[in-house]
């Protein structure tokens, strides 16, 4: 699928210019950040769903794919590229279910059924 063309047609494109991007033929991956405070708690195989920042309805469902194997600064999300926030994060990939209720790109809150 194309998200983005860089180039207009009749451009001379060169190997080290994009000419765009491209979301893989694989299962739609929300990347998110787990707070430290519940860090340890996250396995593979457990059961997430998506919903919209502040709402309570869910717009996807999916399993955790990936947890990553050490707690890092929280960059994922900032907002700001001088965030001075002193927060601690681990990055996980949850694989949707049915990802076509999400647009690519939103910013969500995922929740992760963790007992």
């Amino acid at each position: 699928q194309v998200l983005a063309l860089d180039v207009a047609p009749g451009s001379v494109v060169t190997p080290e210019v994009p000419i765009g991007e491209f979301a893989p033929r694989s299962p739609t991956v929300a990347r998110c950040e787990i707070d430290e405070l519940f860090a340890d708690l996250v396995e593979t195989g457990q059961h997430a769903y998506l919903r919209r920042q502040g709402m309570v309805d869910t717009m996807a469902t999916g399993t955790v794919t990936f947890v990553g194997p050490y707690l890092r600064r929280k960059s994922l999300l900032s907002d700001e590229v001088g965030d001075l926030e002193d927060r601690r994060v681990r990055e996980i990939h949850i694989a949707l279910e049915d990802p076509s209720g999400v647009l690519i790109g939103t910013r969500v809150e995922c929740v992760v059924s963790v007992r």
